[in-house]
């Protein structure tokens, strides 16, 4: 069996700050397989940026290893990660902050054709108007500046510029949660179109539980720094059994969600990433918490039906 093509295991992100340590990401395994596309879901907070961030190894892990195609690159100086950032791509929340509002469109979608060398001067007009093609734009757009374009048409381009290296893989942070419902449709859908022609594999980080049963063959879900449930998308989205994923689940409005479900509700606020409750971070604010919730941390642990639950209760 084929390595995964990024893979993260045992992943621990800390940050100091004035106030302390944040512990951002606590001990992921995360891995995605070529041409598969992997949903990773939680409240904000939950450490799914700084998750996808380490991914694409513009965040060191503490401690953990990050793989690619089977190699470990973890402790690699900048100056060999670089040559692997052309093979995967980060696709930003604000396409706005992604290109440079002195740019044109075509100088924008052309500059990673240019910083690789994977085109000649006189190749590069031909392939930037074919990568805007890719994406539902035309020639039109190419001496336009972001300023003078919708959220939806710079999302476009900004998954153009992402394509312009050829990447094997694309870590998407909330790409369609700044745009209205339809547009963001619309780019879901040209998504799904082109994880099925370049044979991409993804990274899909969102609120939008609809986006990712959508899009995604498996799903992740983060509370706290830790995936507590993963699986086949469908499964976790439609049958979730983490109590956290089960709230997270009811919290969006669903006529046709099972009622279990829908009544599971959490209590109070989640904690400080500066002071994570101990065992399970969770058990404050658990409905079905046990006295060895609070002392002892629950494995991901495989489940009879393939998925990874960390929670005793579903045990």
């Amino acid at each position: 069996m084929k390595p995964p093509l990024l893979a993260l295991q045992g992943a621990h992100v800390r940050f100091t700050t004035a106030q302390g340590i944040v512990q951002a990401v606590r001990g992921v395994d995360l891995a995605i397989h070529r041409g598969e596309a992997v949903g990773l879901v939680g409240e904000s907070g939950s450490g799914k940026s700084t998750t996808g961030m380490a991914m694409l190894a513009l965040q060191r892990l503490t401690s953990g290893r990050l793989l690619f195609d089977g190699e470990d690159i973890t402790d690699w100086p900048e100056r060999r990660v670089r040559p692997l950032r052309r093979r995967m791509q980060p696709v930003l929340q604000d396409p706005r902050a992604a290109l440079n509002p002195r740019m044109t469109i075509g100088e924008s979608v052309a500059e990673p054709l240019i910083v690789h060398r994977l085109a000649s001067r006189a190749e590069l007009p031909e392939k930037v108007l074919s990568l805007l093609d890719d994406v539902g734009l035309n020639a039109r757009y190419l001496d336009r500046y972001p300023a003078q374009m919708s959220g939806g048409e710079l999302q476009r381009a900004a998954i153009a510029r992402a394509l312009a290296s050829s990447p094997e893989v694309l870590v998407l942070d909330e790409p369609i949660s700044a745009l209205d419902v339809s547009v963001g449709a619309q780019v879901l859908n040209l998504l799904a179109d082109l994880r099925d022609r370049r044979g991409l594999s993804y990274l899909f980080i969102a609120h939008d539980l609809h986006a990712v049963a959508h899009l995604c063959d498996r799903a992740a879900v983060m509370y706290m720094g830790r995936v507590v449930e993963r699986g086949p998308a469908g499964a976790v989205i439609d049958r979730p059994t983490h109590p956290y994923a089960k709230a997270l689940i009811a919290s969006i409005p669903d006529p046709f969600r099972d009622n279990d479900n829908a009544r599971l509700q959490l209590n109070g606020d989640p904690p400080s990433a500066l002071n994570p409750p101990s065992g399970c971070a969770l058990h404050p604010r658990c409905p079905v918490a046990e006295q060895r919730c609070a002392v002892e941390a629950p494995a991901l642990l495989q489940r009879a039906d393939g998925r990874h639950v960390a929670c005793f209760a579903a045990e």
